[in-house]
């Protein structure tokens, strides 16, 4: 009987410190839940003087809540004691997800801006390919003959400059040179 009280009291202390983590843990939940609401109510609201769209402010706001949250759930998690190798894995692949959707979304908004374009509800945005350093997105829209290479020109310049504005990179490849001097 001895050695199962003294085994339930080196307990004791173990438990008393997860219970600690775990408190702490549940309020920076709390505290962060509140904070990530109020920080991504002024993101989304605010009018920034008509330099951008509410639209576009309120997916930014979504983003950034995203982001906010997998933070600190991710901080919560380390608290706890949980592993969170795999858990950055999966952070990546769902930045991925979200780029990959922030791209086909801003492409798709700009060509519903041409008019000249004969099926508009045709249009379809895709990956046509992926690369070691890009995934490459391709869209299908419907021109007439005369206007196909004027709108096709109009709609790839219009595109570079929305993902600019939206912050999405496009991916160039690069290539080092060096130059060996035999004279040294």
């Amino acid at each position: 009987m001895q050695n199962v009280i003294n085994y339930l009291c080196s307990l004791i202390p173990s438990a008393l410190g997860a219970f600690w983590n775990l408190l702490i843990a549940v309020v920076i939940l709390i505290v962060g839940h509140i904070i990530i609401k109020k920080i991504c109510r002024k993101v989304a609201n605010r009018d920034y003087n008509g330099k951008a769209e509410q639209g576009l402010m309120r997916f930014l706001a979504f983003v950034l809540k995203i982001s906010l949250y997998v933070l600190l759930v991710y901080t919560v998690a380390t608290i706890v004691g949980i592993p969170t190798a795999s858990f950055v894995a999966l952070i990546g692949s769902a930045g991925l997800a979200i780029d990959l959707a922030l791209a086909k979304k801003t492409v798709l908004e700009v060509i519903s801006r041409y008019n000249k374009l004969i099926r508009p509800g045709g249009t379809s945005v895709f990956v046509s390919a992926t690369s070691e350093s890009s995934v490459d997105i391709c869209f299908r829209c419907w021109a007439k003959s005369g206007d196909y290479f004027t709108e096709r020109a109009a709609i790839l310049e219009d595109v570079k400059f929305s993902f600019d504005a939206a912050g999405i990179e496009i991916p160039f490849n690069q290539l080092d040179v060096h130059i060996k001097n035999d004279n040294e």
